[in-house]
């Protein structure tokens, strides 16, 4: 059976509203969800009937194919070429077992897998090890504080962009203006605590600033919740180069000290982005120039 017949809905939890409930409730699909996003897979074209938000993205055959290969690769993620969504994926579809829809589509479904082996193995190998995350891992590392908890103060993107290099390492707290929103959020569950913004509680050794604080209001922060060690602070705050603490810190870093590093591998990156897709795009015209040689599928090849 030829793979044009997959059908795919995308929705992304960075939406402000929710996946369609139409969708949630038609048995025709499968649903596979990360952090990130909710991907919906069927090969009926009823679903063609449905409402879809504007928020919602459906893609058709080898597009669906396309997009499903990007995202493995990790092209779709915030830490661009990581490998986590990959093995998440793999996992769900060998759990899916003997389903109609896996029996059909599994043939395809390995295809696609050797494809994002090849694609990431030639041009994606390493990529997102120069990111904020990594680099903040990175100076924590060297600090030999293996029982370290971290502390961010700030709950937006790129505090959630960063978790996933620190959350295999060390435990995290996340202090905020919205403790209950956060909580209701993947990696506020994952916190060892979500703490409110004015709390009286000592901070941790190691402090993370990614939240539009004031100098000020900065320095009377630490100054009120530093109890017994000096803190060392990480701040990515855009005017956090113009910062002068007035406590005593074990260190500072300021945004720069991170910019810096990210803008020298910025070039290789968005090269190697460049060259995974045209990778990708050449795969897909293949795949068209052979659909139309062999117009029953793919069994053939």
């Amino acid at each position: 059976m030829c793979m044009s017949d997959l059908i795919i809905i995308h929705h992304s939890f960075q939406s402000s509203s929710g996946v369609g409930k139409d969708i949630l409730k038609e048995p025709a699909f499968l649903m596979w969800e990360t952090c990130r996003r909710q991907i919906f897979f069927s090969e009926e074209q009823r679903v063609l009937d449905f409402d879809l938000t504007n928020t919602e993205e459906i893609y058709f055959g080898l597009d669906a194919e396309e997009f499903l290969i990007q995202v493995l690769c990790g092209l779709k993620s915030p830490l661009v070429g990581e490998t986590e969504v990959f093995g998440q994926f793999k996992n769900w579809w060998q759990s899916l077992k003997d389903s109609d829809f896996k029996n059909k589509f599994d043939k395809q479904i390995q295809q696609i897998f050797a494809v994002v082996k090849k694609t990431r193995e030639e041009n994606l190998y390493g990529l997102g090890s120069q990111s904020y995350g990594s680099l903040l891992r990175k100076k924590i590392t060297e600090t030999k504080d293996s029982s370290a908890v971290i502390d961010f103060i700030g709950a937006g993107q790129l505090v959630e962009e960063m978790i996933p290099w620190i959350e295999k390492k060390w435990a995290y707290r996340i202090w905020c203006r919205d403790a209950g929103k956060v909580k209701e959020t993947i990696y506020g569950s994952a916190a060892s605590a979500i703490l409110d913004l004015n709390a009286d509680a000592p901070v941790a050794k190691h402090l993370v600033v990614a939240a539009p604080l004031s100098h000020d209001e900065l320095n009377i922060f630490i100054k009120v919740r530093q109890k017994e060690s000096p803190v060392s602070v990480y701040d990515f705050r855009k005017d956090s180069v113009t910062y002068v603490h007035k406590n005593n810190l074990a260190s500072y870093s300021h945004l720069d000290d991170f910019t810096t590093d990210v803008a020298n591998q910025q070039e290789s990156i968005q090269s190697n982005i460049k060259k995974a897709n045209s990778s990708i795009a050449d795969w897909k015209a293949q795949a068209e120039k052979r659909a139309h040689v062999r117009p029953f599928g793919w069994d053939d090849l």
